[in-house]
């Protein structure tokens, strides 16, 4: 119902559009017209009270909360690349993670755009056989925009500036959108790693962490996902670097333009678009601990979610990397899973990053660098083991094992 009401007003705009072109009357008209733009913008087409008695009530209800994940791009149009690495295919890597965790949840009714074979049939059929009704679906929402702005009903907003897409990916997009309108969608997590675009192909850029992208304030799913944001953002920012790009560096960034979230208010649900870190990070470009790492971020995304309905994650550490069996002595310059895992329990003691540094110098990265080694002394003076050399060895392995083990 909340997609039928928002867009008969955008049918009675478009019809007190083409009456204004042609009546004396100009002046009540256009205070109509700003009356209902006002109505399309600023009415709530989702709450966040709603999904949350929704989420309540689904334990006696059929009617489950509908989550949609969007692992961004595809094989026609892969987004970022690094070396070998292609965005397309770690967006699903992720969102593959993050759609099987949702799906333990039994009061969510979790569907994925497209997995490794491509778009479900049902999305890619929605795209060929309603190609023209998804294009008159965008134009219109396009003109009302114009008139909000025209009319002052709705201030242009510079937001952070993307790459513009294509005609096909945003019929593509808008086409996403269009179908969560139609089949009651409640929350859309759409799923990116971001790029550097200054830099050289086969180099590392400057930027490092991640951001949530949500709809700015004057669109109409605007509260919801500020709401959702707001609940998963700590759980990531306790592991993950927030990105240190000046546009990006508050976390949560609000859009108006981005096709994603509901650009010219054309989506009714909640919506994020998480850029999961920069394609380049050594964490996420390196084979070894790839997997790792990416478990991590679905787990976090999960935990977030979960914590957005009141729920607490049934774990101790709240974080894959532990409990953790420290098996191993090792010290500066190795990589590994035992170093994921050491990094988490620094981070839960609260002393990694090293005092004066973020994780943006000091990522949970699987590097055993100078910011392990010295957190690592914290934690050895911290528990009376001397000297503290900042070497993991038998006596500090022992004192972990007795914190974090299984």
């Amino acid at each position: 119902m909340k997609g039928v009401l928002k867009y008969s007003f955008a049918i009675f705009m478009a019809m007190a559009v083409f009456v204004l072109i042609f009546s004396e009357k100009k002046t009540v008209i256009i205070k109509g017209a700003e009356n209902f733009l006002g109505a399309i913008f600023f009415v709530d087409s989702i709450t966040e009270g709603q999904i949350k008695a929704k989420y309540e009530k689904a334990a006696e209800s059929s009617l489950k909360v509908r989550i949609l994940v969007v692992p961004g791009h595809d094989d026609d149009f892969w987004g970022a690349g690094f070396q070998n690495l292609r965005e397309a295919d770690l967006n699903l890597e992720l969102g593959e993670k993050i759609y099987g965790l949702l799906k333990n949840d039994e009061r969510l009714e979790v569907l994925i755009t497209r997995d490794k074979n491509g778009y479900l049939k049902e999305f890619s059929d929605y795209f060929k056989n309603q190609e023209n009704e998804i294009k008159k679906f965008r134009d219109d929402n396009m003109a009302l925009m114009r008139r909000a702005v025209e009319t002052n009903v709705v201030a242009n907003y510079d937001g952070v500036p993307h790459n513009n897409a294509s005609d096909e990916v945003g019929v593509r997009l808008y086409g996403i959108n269009k179908w969560a309108n139609e089949n009651r969608i409640d929350i859309v997590l759409h799923i990116h790693f971001n790029d550097d675009g200054a830099r050289k192909w086969s180099r590392a850029g400057d930027y490092s962490g991640f951001a949530i992208y949500i709809p700015e304030r004057q669109l109409s799913n605007a509260k919801a996902s500020a709401a959702l944001a707001k609940a998963v953002f700590p759980k990531m920012a306790k592991y993950f670097p927030v990105s240190n790009m000046p546009e990006e560096n508050t976390g949560i960034v609000p859009e108006q333009d981005l096709i994603a979230i509901g650009a010219k208010n054309t989506l009714d649900a909640a919506a994020m678009v998480i850029e999961y870190g920069y394609i380049y990070e050594p964490q996420i470009s390196g084979n070894l601990l790839r997997s790792a790492y990416m478990k991590e971020l679905a787990f976090q995304t999960y935990a977030g979610i979960e914590n957005f309905f009141g729920k607490t994650i049934e774990n101790k550490y709240q974080t894959t990397l532990l409990p953790y069996d420290f098996k191993n002595n090792f010290g500066k310059n190795y990589k590994s899973k035992d170093i994921l895992s050491l990094q988490a329990a620094l981070i839960n003691e609260n002393i990694y990053p090293p005092s004066g540094s973020s994780l943006n110098d000091c990522p949970m990265s699987g590097m055993f660098g100078d910011c392990t080694e010295s957190a690592l002394k914290v934690f050895q003076e911290k528990n009376a083991i001397n000297p503290p050399t900042g070497f993991l060895g038998e006596l500090t392995r022992s004192k972990l094992n007795e914190i974090y083990s299984k």
